[in-house]
């Protein structure tokens, strides 16, 4: 469905800050400023063509409202997305961004209120298993979650979409902080969840919503490359291994399950501006062969008594 943003007081309501935070964290390049006008020219290459935005160097210039409704604009044609999902990630500065999308075309087809209602619980089940893996990596996860982890899950949000199908955004808020504080992995004593000294990512104090986050990204990119090596001809071992980077039974049905119902499926993950990462933005997908194996996977999880295959976090 195409949507077209006009209400100036949403789009004045985006910051100058926001817009060129998205740009860098999204490979725009940063041109410098558009002769004496008081705005910094941002281009990218796609599709075959250069493409352009002005970001206005401060939120009161006169023309702040219209520079913003075609950065909008643009970002929709170029990301191709409606503006409004383009709008509702411009405003999000403060929150790590979980975008779900079908790879084959089942995003643009109505969904009834059963498979909508599985779409959901899919996208929380892997948000739950990927939080868990935050506190203590497990090849599977049983009872009931801490409160760290429900806290957690309480304050993402879902991004309301006028985009039917099987596509859906979260957000999920985190501290502001400001990146690389120590290059040394350490931890600091205290319960789990709490803002531990840890380098996830150049993220030395990393509190419980961004480890949360960087666990779901990190177990993602263990269990596509597992997946390779599986096609290759290995054994599951490489799966038992990434169990400490966050790859459980229950992270790989629920990828499974998305994939299977969206016939494919692409996970994207975007980093608050509020609080920079040294990790780059992440960008994964998952076929319906894969979901096969995945299922496979968490059901070898599930049935091993062997421990040892599993190495310790």
């Amino acid at each position: 469905m195409k949507v077209q943003i006009r209400d100036r007081e949403a789009l004045s309501s985006l910051s100058v800050g926001d817009l060129r935070s998205y740009l860098i964290s999204r490979g725009w390049n940063d041109e410098g400023p558009w002769g004496n006008r008081p705005a910094t020219i941002y281009t990218k290459e796609h599709g075959g063509r250069n493409w352009e935005i002005l970001a206005p160097s401060r939120d009161t210039l006169g023309d702040h409202v219209e520079c913003m409704a075609e950065a909008v604009a643009i970002l929709a044609e170029v990301e191709e997305r409606s503006q409004l999902d383009v709008f509702y990630d411009l405003s999000a500065a403060g929150a790590d961004v979980v975008r779900m999308r079908s790879v084959n075309g089942a995003a643009g087809k109505s969904l009834s209120l059963r498979q909508s209602a599985g779409l959901l619980d899919e996208a929380y089940n892997l948000l739950v298993a990927a939080a868990r893996a935050a506190e203590k990596p497990r090849a599977v996860y049983h009872g009931r979650m801490s409160s760290h982890v429900a806290k957690y899950l309480d304050e993402v949000r879902l991004v309301p979409s006028y985009c039917e199908g099987y596509a859906l955004t979260l957000h999920a808020p985190v501290p502001v902080g400001v990146g690389a504080i120590s290059p040394k992995n350490q931890k600091s004593p205290g319960p789990a969840g709490m803002g531990v000294r840890e380098n996830f990512g150049g993220d030395s104090y990393a509190p419980f919503p961004r480890r949360a986050t960087y666990t779901l990204a990190r177990a993602l990119n263990h269990a596509n490359t597992a997946i390779a090596e599986t096609i290759a001809g290995d054994a599951f071992k490489l799966f038992a291994k990434a169990v400490q980077h966050g790859v459980s039974a229950n992270l790989c049905d629920s990828v499974a399950a998305l994939a299977m119902m969206a016939r494919g499926i692409e996970i994207d993950i975007f980093w608050a501006d509020v609080r920079p990462f040294n990790e780059p933005e992440s960008h994964f997908r998952f076929s319906e062969q894969s979901a096969d194996i995945l299922l496979k996977v968490a059901k070898f999880f599930r049935n091993s008594r062997n421990s040892s295959l599993f190495p310790k976090a």
